[in-house]
């Protein structure tokens, strides 16, 4: 591979790597404001059993793209350390499995709901409760899908401060940004709070930012200190 097809090919990666980012915070957005209101109890899931399962075929399907977010961001930086690279890659991807779980666990809520098999061993206030278990265990999961998440970017980020492909604010920002997803994390787990939620909340901003950063200027192959 020569040089310039080199330098498309990562600059390919990194406009790839921006789309994701848009696709992935701008959908779960619409998602939050759309269906997370009308499912937010066992009542609401079997009123609006179909809205349920979208929103459940959503999640797995953003989580797909978190593991195709992660590929490309590695594509991108991995000739800057190819070590620090694959942990990045490998938290990451800890994230998008551990995603394909918490799906799973609304699938079981489902299975309770509707299992007519089941209605022979438990009584219908059982199964709710049961279902209510698998439901707080798809939350419980997601404060353990922050910490790999928070992990993950601060790694690829790091990379992006080293290579100088983005503005070194912008490498910081992200650093910073995703620290604090990882500290509500462990608040969260630790407190039995919301905190993972509150600290998280404000990489949205700079998700939006970055993706469009990156999708529209690209990275700068001949960087200058900034």
């Amino acid at each position: 591979m020569t040089n310039i097809d080199f330098e498309l090919q990562i600059k390919r990666n990194a406009k790839i790597s921006g789309f994701l980012f848009l696709l992935i915070i701008l959908s779960s957005l619409l998602a939050l404001a759309i269906l997370d209101p009308k499912i937010k109890t066992i009542t609401d899931i079997i009123e609006n059993e179909v809205y349920f399962r979208v929103d459940v075929a959503y999640t797995l399907f953003m989580y797909i793209c978190v593991i195709i977010l992660a590929t490309y961001l590695y594509r991108t930086l991995k000739h800057i350390n190819k070590t620090l690279a694959s942990i990045a890659w490998a938290l990451r991807l800890a994230e998008g499995i551990l995603g394909g779980v918490k799906v799973l666990c609304f699938l079981i809520v489902l299975l309770l709901l509707n299992g007519e098999n089941h209605s022979q061993l438990f009584e219908v206030d059982q199964l709710h409760a049961l279902a209510e278990v698998f439901r707080n265990a798809y939350w419980a999961m997601t404060i353990v899908i922050f910490s790999f998440l928070g992990l993950g970017s601060i790694a690829f980020f790091m990379l992006f401060l080293k290579s100088r492909y983005i503005p070194k604010a912008i490498s910081i920002w992200g650093i910073c940004s995703y620290a604090l997803v990882v500290l509500g994390s462990f608040i969260s787990i630790i407190f039995d709070n919301n905190a993972f939620m509150i600290l998280g909340s404000q990489t949205i901003i700079f998700e939006i930012f970055i993706g469009a950063w990156l999708l529209f200027k690209g990275i700068n192959l001949q960087p200058t200190d900034n």
